[in-house]
């Protein structure tokens, strides 16, 4: 199967090269599948369905390091080695809606992975077991949906200075189901760092830069943010990134 595979988020996790996906922690997926001389695999739910890519390598990676989505891949892609051309896609400039990245993606987000070659493969959801990747879809979502649409997509491309109540409650009720989760578990999905906490903090990271986290109301979550933001994979793939992101947005936004 040729063309451009397209994914949209941040809803996928990668194995590099001849790794078996079952022998990290930051995957839970049955150790039998796993990459063959020079392909990577990717796999990703969508409701009950799983979807499984076998890419030839190299990769292409379209990101825009202020993309908390985007820098959750590249992340990703740190983590587990994978080889990747990153392509930089100025969503500001508009980019992202010039005819051949449309052709490419025609809901012209970001991240885009895209590929020349191989095969999809689906399987039924309950072949697998359920995996990390679904238990944080909701957190991620809500962030998401919080951060980027209600917040910084107004502030960015529409000139609205200043963050309603609405969707500022809407963050902090985020915040609070943050909190009540990581009173459990030291991150996200357990005792370890997993694609959840991955996938996640870039996102808290933006909105935070919107409506500061509490460290007295908030206190598991900002030692998770903290513990976070020292990671290797964090500070050479988002910490720059986000910084920007925070830079613009003080333009954007009356605090």
């Amino acid at each position: 199967m040729g063309g451009n595979i397209v994914l949209h988020g941040i809803s996928f996790y990668v194995s590099s090269y001849k790794r078996f996906i079952g022998s990290t922690r930051l995957v839970n997926r049955p150790p039998q599948i796993y990459t063959k001389n020079t392909l990577v695999c990717l796999k990703f739910s969508f409701h009950q369905h799983s979807a499984i890519f076998y890419f030839r390598m190299p990769l292409k990676l379209y990101k825009m390091d202020l993309s908390p989505p985007a820098c959750a891949a590249m992340m990703i892609c740190e983590i587990h080695n994978v080889p990747v051309e990153m392509i930089d896609l100025n969503l500001l400039e508009k980019e992202q809606l010039k005819p051949e990245y449309l052709n490419k993606n025609p809901m012209h987000s970001v991240p885009m992975l895209e590929d020349d070659t191989d095969s999809l493969f689906i399987h039924d959801r309950g072949s697998w077991k359920r995996s990390l990747i679904e238990i944080s879809f909701p957190l991620y979502t809500s962030c998401i949906l919080c951060s980027q649409s209600q917040f910084m997509f107004p502030a960015l491309f529409e000139g609205v200075r200043q963050v309603p109540e609405k969707p500022r409650n809407a963050l902090l009720e985020c915040y609070d189901f943050l909190e009540t989760f990581l009173t459990k578990t030291k991150f996200i999905a357990g005792d370890n760092i997993t694609i959840a906490d991955v996938s996640i903090v870039p996102t808290v990271a933006a909105a935070s830069y919107i409506v500061p986290i509490d460290d007295k109301k908030y206190p598991k979550l900002q030692a998770w943010f903290s513990n976070m933001e020292k990671q290797p994979f964090y500070q050479k793939r988002t910490a720059a990134g986000t910084m920007q992101l925070k830079e613009v947005l003080q333009k954007c936004l009356d605090q």
